[in-house]
């Protein structure tokens, strides 16, 4: 059993008394408490250490310093400061500008940047407690084409606003705004995650089949949070034109405003065959972190990973029965687009949206 700690300074308790009244700051009162305990005999070292929240060690100098100089003593003492850290000003701003672009995989990699850059010798071990300190943790990457140019993009959601305005029909005509996009889906079998147990191995049925389709989706951007898919053989200008029509048809006497990427069977903005009341407005170049109907690809993908189909019907089926809470469900599509700077920005009519859901799927 640990030995009780005794200060034994009778003396001192009239001093004690007094400063207690008089001290405000948490050092002050952690440090007077550990000296109360120490007086009365009825704890141990561990204890009161414990008590305040400090080492063992560190409160046995407290009361040392107690003991030979008094409290007064104990009081101005400044303890803590320790050697002061090689992490701290630009080398802590470098740091973090590197954490927030992902420019290192490995804590080897950070403790050799330290080393070359900066005359750092750092541990593996040390590298990573001030890279938790940064608030660095390991993150799977987003694949980002190295094409992509983040000032568009960035100018882009800044812009939103203006260009949806700029493409305003005025008057009375009510504005929708619908992200779009296309996901291939087809009968070569993919594989997901899955719950199993612990150390036993599960199977997913495989097979290779080259026959597939395109699921068209637009979501609409507040409003009434409508959904229009369309299942297609192949992709093309004609198919998006005919796209195109079923979006209007939602709400032929609204102005719609198509978001979507810049890919070849795209209809561009002036394009002959775009149907009346649709408007088109691109989005930068390998930026699909900016369009919300990339989403669906994710649910397109539950309803059919891990199953093998022995025809496309049979696939788009289950596909339907994912896609039926997108379709009936607003707030469903309001929470695929989220609540971001994009969405903020394409509320650009001036007539209030009533609440409501047409089933667009053809």
């Amino acid at each position: 059993m640990a030995k009780r700690f005794r200060l034994g300074k009778p003396e001192l308790a009239g001093e004690l008394e007094k400063l207690s009244r008089q001290a405000k700051l948490p050092r002050e009162v952690e440090r007077l408490t550990a000296v109360r305990m120490a007086m009365s005999g009825d704890f141990t070292l561990g204890q009161i250490a414990q008590a305040c929240g400090r080492s063992r060690s560190a409160v046995g100098q407290w009361m040392r310093v107690a003991r030979e100089q008094g409290l007064a003593a104990l009081m101005g003492l400044h303890q803590g400061r320790g050697r002061s850290s090689a992490i701290r000003g630009k080398v802590k701003n470098e740091m973090l500008k590197g954490l927030a672009r992902g420019r290192w995989k490995r804590l080897g990699d950070i403790a050799r940047w330290l080393r070359e850059r900066h005359g750092v010798e750092m541990g593996i071990g040390g590298v990573g407690y001030h890279v938790g300190k940064c608030g660095g943790v390991r993150r799977v990457p987003r694949r980002t084409h190295r094409l992509k140019r983040h000032a568009e993009a960035d100018r882009f959601k800044r812009t939103l606003a203006r260009q949806l305005w700029a493409l305003h029909a005025h008057g009375e005509r009510p504005v929708r705004v619908w992200f779009m996009d296309e996901h291939r889906y087809g009968l070569i079998a993919h594989q997901r995650r899955h719950w199993g147990l612990r150390r036993c191995r599960t199977h997913a049925p495989y097979r290779t089949r080259y026959e597939w389709g395109y699921l068209a989706t637009a979501l609409e951007a507040g409003g009434k949070g409508r959904a229009v898919q369309v299942f297609f053989d192949g992709v093309s200008q004609e198919t998006t034109a005919v796209f195109y029509q079923q979006v209007r048809a939602v709400e032929p006497e609204a102005h719609h405003i198509i978001i979507a990427d810049q890919a070849g069977f795209h209809l561009p903005p002036g394009h002959p065959q775009l149907p009346e009341g649709i408007r088109v407005l691109p989005l930068p170049a390998y930026s699909p972190e900016l369009n919300p109907a990339e989403h669906v690809g994710s649910m397109l993908k539950m309803a059919t990973a891990n199953r093998v189909f022995e025809t496309l019907p049979e696939m788009e089926a289950a596909i339907e029965q994912e896609m039926r809470p997108l379709w009936n469900t607003p707030a469903r599509v309001h929470s695929l687009i989220g609540d971001n700077a994009v969405h903020s920005q394409t509320n650009v009519t001036s007539k209030k949206l009533t609440s409501g859901f047409q089933l667009d799927l053809v």
